[in-house]
């Protein structure tokens, strides 16, 4: 199979899960972030502890254990919290997350060395706006209860 072509499939998969699971999508993109973080921030020194008392071949599995731990335990601690009314709405941020995440893990992955060169500069090109819009999207859900409420109070009788 095309390794674009599951590059496009997987993120609808994961899409699929996690609106069936009603995650929050603005929860589960700041989780992604703090992942990316994690995993450039903590790998070295988390490989050098784990090393210390299991065998790790290489900080690409720790970066990866590192970028999904927050993404799973939002996953778990958030699951069911978004309304059934607002699942569809939900649907927006959560496809955006679901991409970046794939974006995020491919290069602690085997899979991206599999990725042809033509391939690789499709996904190079397109990374940035991709996080940006993710980030964007989330801002604009998180924002949109303030954004949307009316600023008169009627008045009580």
């Amino acid at each position: 199979m095309n390794e674009l072509l599951t590059l496009a499939i997987l993120p609808g998969i994961i899409w699929a899960a996690l609106v069936f699971l009603r995650v929050p999508g603005v929860t589960l993109i700041l989780s992604i972030l703090v992942g990316k973080l994690f995993a450039e921030e903590l790998s070295q020194n988390t490989y050098d502890l784990a090393t210390k008392t299991v065998s790790i071949s290489d900080t690409q599995q720790i970066q990866l254990f590192l970028l999904f731990l927050p993404v799973v335990l939002t996953i778990i601690l958030t699951q069911s919290k978004t309304p059934k009314s607002k699942v569809l709405s939900n649907a927006i941020p959560l496809l955006f997350a679901a991409v970046t995440l794939i974006l995020f893990a491919l290069p602690y992955s085997g899979f991206s060395d599999k990725i042809s060169a033509s391939g690789q500069d499709i996904v190079n090109s397109y990374q940035s706006y991709i996080v940006c819009a993710t980030g964007g999207i989330g801002l604009l859900f998180a924002w949109s209860p303030d954004l949307f409420k009316s600023k008169h109070k009627g008045k009580h009788k």
